[in-house]
């Protein structure tokens, strides 16, 4: 613990110390805390307060280490080490047994119908089963999962229509949809009472004007029941067979789970009852459902600074609303761990978890509906979830996305974040999974010595030449996630699922059953049993499971280390150096013996000479984190939202499209799996200036052209005149030095305020007619020269 007691006796001594005149190097040690700890840079009333007498650093860290922007801070550092994103497009959530595919009809007044219903919901009658319900004979109508309808509509009649259909106030358009009689309908405060908002196309029927108050689903598809009756038809269905008139697919045919166990009781919540039983519908107000069209649900888009401050909405289909939401859950996760100073070893360990109103919609109703397959014929008929729906706040509605639950204990299987959605579906294989916990959280890689490659069948890669290396490590590591199916969140249950299995032996792997095929891997099977497919690294580890790896990487003497290493490189800026290795072991035994809690950590790096140095040797110019800096345009300019950030920058065709910029500005694009990388700092800083530019300008007609009141100045916080000498324009220059620079101008150059000063005149003089005065252009163009300054940028 000495190295922490010795950096918070740094801050107490600058604490003690009265400086009515602090120095450059203090002044920017301050903007570097207040960029790292507050995420933004400091604002003129924190350096006004900073330059006093007495003021109390040690008590500003202390607050700001308490704060969100540090827990958001410390928490980008692993979410960038991890890139817990999905790239755009992957992995939409469209299980058939959850999607409700939209199709219009007509109504027997001759108007269009909206009509919602599975594909592949199991009906009683043969012409209808598996499909919408409705023939061709009597709606003139072939409908398809996909695309428009085929034929030429003809009128249902009303008797059939409500034979047929029954209206539903649904979860996405009612609140209390699970009311006797719902009355909380969507409408544009939902934004602000839960964080939803729908496009007006889910507001209206077809006709644009009248107000939806339901929707109408098939029957089957509207049945609330939680359980149902395994139907089996007897039916048996050949490729070769003909299409029924009016079919555009073949009748369904019994599943194996519905040949077995015909009668019997069965979930409605998973794959199983959807395949099996005519009882089997969406749930009450369509909750276990999402709407497959149209694009209804608006949502954050572009979100580098979070849900709350998008750069972009837009209206998406439905199966990409859980995607937004996998991914929210680890970063409220992460948030609450380091925001709470808990164990650090939580991040993998934790059964806990943070969700909202569709993550418990999704964990209770939806994510059963991946399980189970192929696995039924091997008894594996109802999911053992990695996430215990029985767990899931009862309170949460699907339509509160802002409002976020801690669940304490997700049920046995649960392991942080190697158990969540959004890190499954990131890293889709066993050995993908492995490699990213081993890499993030111990500090190695696998880089094999030089080694060639030989061709070779050894289906072990532990023994295969020029694999061997890597994958004596790698394999075993890999085998801790053999039981949760790849690019899924199944879970692969022992009693079902034994490593070693006698029903799927194989003495030639090309006869194994599709079954086996499925869960075993025939390179690793024989005519005595199959071999759960991963398992071949260490079956002891596959019991284990993911609890088993986060107990071996967490109880690694390098574990401590590798935190270290993460957050100080992380706050640093760069790599560490050799010469830091003392320091980083010293840091390594406070952190375990603290308990592995990171605020501590943190408040020692930032208070060590190592940060406190001149955060500008000419050696190390590191660009601020582009979220910070981002944030800093954000207050600086009025507390812009960043859509309008972008809007203001957008000038005449500027940006082709924003997500194009956002590598260019320093974020990690994880919609194409791009890391933040140095080599953007170029272009990033082109592109903040040009930003910088466009809101100089917007600041000068809103302070001054528009004589908005002192106390409401954005920038310009002080009364210009009309063609300062030098000591008026220094007053005024001095107030823009310190928003964007973080400092006094007294502290700059000696000749800095007389180049500004020759810069405005210059401007001035050469002012073109425009909405802006001379003077007010000239203070535009000087803003802009000092937000395009490296000292705004640099830290």
């Amino acid at each position: 613990m000495r190295t922490l007691a010795v950096g918070i006796a740094v801050v107490a001594g600058l604490t003690t110390a009265a400086h009515a005149d602090r120095t450059l190097g203090e002044y920017r040690y301050f903007r570097r805390l207040a960029i790292d700890l507050a995420g933004r840079p400091p604002s003129r009333a924190e350096l006004a307060a900073f330059g006093q007498p007495g003021f109390d650093l040690a008590g500003w860290i202390d607050a700001r280490l308490a704060g969100p922007a540090y827990a958001e801070r410390i928490r980008r550092i692993y979410t960038d080490l991890l890139r817990l994103d999905l790239p755009e497009g992957a992995n939409p959530f469209t299980p058939p047994s959850v999607l409700l595919h939209w199709t219009t009809i007509q109504g027997p007044d001759g108007r269009p119908i909206d009509l919602y219903f599975r594909d592949g919901q199991r009906r009683k009658r043969p012409e209808i089963d598996g499909q919408v319900c409705f023939s061709q004979a009597e709606s003139g109508l072939q409908v398809g999962p996909d695309g428009p309808p085929i034929g030429t509509p003809r009128p249902v009649s009303r008797a059939l229509l409500d034979e047929r259909t029954v209206v539903v106030k649904p979860w996405w358009l009612y609140a209390d949809y699970r009311a006797k009689d719902p009355k909380d309908r969507a409408g544009p405060d939902w934004v602000q009472r839960f964080g939803t908002e729908l496009a007006w196309s889910m507001f209206t029927e077809p006709d644009g004007k009248t107000p939806m108050t339901g929707v109408r689903v098939c029957r089957e598809e509207a049945q609330t029941a939680d359980t149902g009756r395994v139907y089996a038809s007897g039916r048996v269905v050949q490729k070769s067979d003909p299409l029924l008139p009016g079919r555009l697919t073949r009748l369904p045919a019994d599943t194996p789970f519905a040949r077995a166990r015909a009668g019997r009781a069965v979930s409605c919540a998973g794959a199983h009852g959807f395949e099996s039983s005519l009882d089997c519908g969406c749930g009450v107000g369509l909750e276990r459902c999402l709407p497959g069209g149209p694009n209804g649900f608006v949502q954050p888009w572009l979100v580098p600074l979070g849900v709350d401050q998008p750069f972009d909405r837009a209206p998406r289909p439905a199966v990409l609303w859980m995607r937004t939401w996998w991914s929210q859950e680890a970063i409220h996760f992460l948030d609450r761990i380091f925001g709470e100073d808990r164990d650090v070893r939580e991040i993998l360990t934790s059964p806990a978890t943070v969700i909202n109103g569709p993550l418990a919609q999704f964990y209770r109703f939806l994510a059963g509906a991946t399980c189970c397959g192929d696995g039924a014929a091997l008894g594996y008929d109802e999911a053992d979830p990695l996430f215990d729906p029985a767990r899931v706040p009862a309170r949460l509605a699907p339509t509160q996305a802002s409002t976020w639950v801690t669940v304490e204990d997700r049920g046995p299987h649960a392991a942080g974040v190697m158990t969540m959605p959004i890190f499954l579906l990131k890293y889709a294989s066993s050995r993908q999974r492995a490699h990213a916990i081993y890499s993030a959280f111990l500090c190695h890689d696998f880089v094999a010595p030089t080694a060639q490659l030989a061709p070779s069948t050894e289906p072990d890669l532990t023994r295969r030449p020029g694999c061997a290396t890597c994958h004596r490590r790698l394999e075993p590591l890999s085998a801790y996630f053999a039981r949760i199916r790849d690019s899924d969140w199944t879970y692969l249950p022992a009693a079902r699922f034994p490593v070693v299995q006698p029903r799927c032996a194989a003495a030639d792997p090309a006869h194994m059953s599709s079954a086996c095929r499925t869960f075993y891997d025939p390179a690793f099977s024989d005519a005595r049993a199959g071999e759960l497919r991963g398992a071949h690294g260490d079956p002891a580890h596959t019991d284990a499971g993911p609890r088993g790896l986060a107990a071996e990487i967490t109880g690694s003497p390098e574990f401590a280390s590798c935190v270290v290493h993460n957050v100080a490189q992380g706050l640093l800026g760069g790599a560490l150096t050799p010469g830091d290795d003392a320091w980083q072991a010293e840091l390594a035994r406070a952190l375990a013996a603290g308990g592995f809690r990171v605020r501590a950590l943190v408040r020692a790096i930032v208070t060590s000479p190592r940060y406190r140095d001149d955060p500008l040797p000419a050696a190390r110019r590191e660009m601020m984190p582009a979220e910070a800096l981002l944030r800093g345009y954000l207050s600086w300019f009025g507390g812009l939202t960043p859509e309008q950030v972008v809007q203001r920058a957008h000038g005449k065709g500027l940006f082709d499209a924003w997500q194009y910029y956002l590598a260019a500005l320093g974020l990690p694009d994880y919609h194409v799996d791009a890391p933040r990388v140095s080599q953007s700092n170029t272009v990033m800083l082109a592109a903040l200036g040009r930003i910088g530019e466009a809101l100089c300008a917007h600041a000068a007609s809103h302070d001054l052209h528009d004589r908005t009141p002192l106390a409401d100045r954005n920038v310009f916080a002080f009364e210009p005149v009309t063609g300062p000498s030098r000591a008026q324009f220094a007053a005024g220059f001095d107030v823009l030095h310190r928003t964007f620079l973080g400092c006094p101008a007294s502290l700059g150059p000696a000749d800095r305020t007389d180049r500004y000063y020759a810069l405005y005149r210059q401007v001035a003089a050469r002012h073109p007619a425009s909405r802006l005065t001379a003077d007010e252009t000239a203070w535009a163009a000087v803003c802009t020269a000092l937000v395009q300054h490296p000292e705004a940028e640099l830290y």
